[in-house]
This record gives structure tokens, sequence and C-alpha cells, in this order.
């Protein structure tokens, strides 16, 4: 499940804030190759976190405000500390974003999801030959 977009991180960011972000060659206009490289690296680093919730979270319609959030953060983070320009505020943000992954991951905290059956709708059936050797079948022999 893709967590974010572009256009969540922008929304998230304020287009302003974005443009400093997503630039990376200074040249005014949003490395879009960028961003959606850092999207995947961060989502990556998320499933690895939450994959023990992977069929709940696949079952969602939205992804989780909470997981989107992180997401962000670590994205903001990959941008701007690859172009040597990561603040302590966006250190700060990264730093609580991996801290929740391992406490979701670790159980101290909660996604709030339901289990999926992995079993509804789904049934199985097994069909044998009656037993040819059976203790009354076999009486008398040897």
């Amino acid at each position: 499940m893709a967590y974010a977009t572009p256009a969540d991180i922008e929304t998230a960011l304020g287009p302003d804030r974005y443009l400093i972000v997503a630039d990376r060659d200074a040249d005014g206009s949003v490395d879009a190759a960028a961003v959606t490289a850092a999207i995947a690296e961060a989502e990556g680093t998320v499933d690895s976190y939450l994959v023990r919730w992977s069929a709940e979270l696949q079952a969602l319609a939205q992804p989780l405000p909470a997981v989107k959030a992180a997401v962000v953060s670590i994205v903001v983070w990959k941008l701007l500390v690859r172009q040597e320009r990561a603040t302590e505020d966006v250190k700060d943000d990264y730093d609580e974003a991996m801290r929740w992954l391992r406490d979701v991951s670790s159980g101290k905290a909660d996604l709030g999801l339901d289990p999926v059956d992995a079993s509804a709708g789904a049934s199985s059936q097994t069909r044998s030959t009656p037993r040819l050797m059976t203790r009354e079948s076999m009486r008398g022999i040897g």
C-alpha cells in the first residue's frame, strides 16, 4: 500500500516548505524523482517495522494518519539530510517517527487495527476413500 504521495508531502509541509525540501538542485523546482525515491525508501522502512500488520494495512481504503505522518517525517529527513540541510526539528520529527515505529513493532504502541481473518471466505475439504484395512476386516488373519 502506498502510505503517502508527493501531494501528501506537499499538503503536510505547505507549498513553500515543500519546495525548499524537494528542490535538490536549487533551480526553483521540485525534483519529483527524488521525492518519489524518498517516499519509496520511507515506505520500505515503515513496512519493515509494520510487517506483522501488512494484511490489515492492505485492507484499509486509506492509510492510517499516524503511518502517513511517519512516512512524511522520514521523507523530509531523507531529502534534507542528503542536501546537508536537515535542521534539529527535522531530526526530532524523524527520531519520533522511528521511535513510534519501533514501539508499534515491539507491541508498546498499537495501530488500533482489528486482525484480518485470513480464513474468511476460504474453506478446505479433504476427501478420502473408505479404509480397506480395519480391525474388523483383519480379524482372523495372522
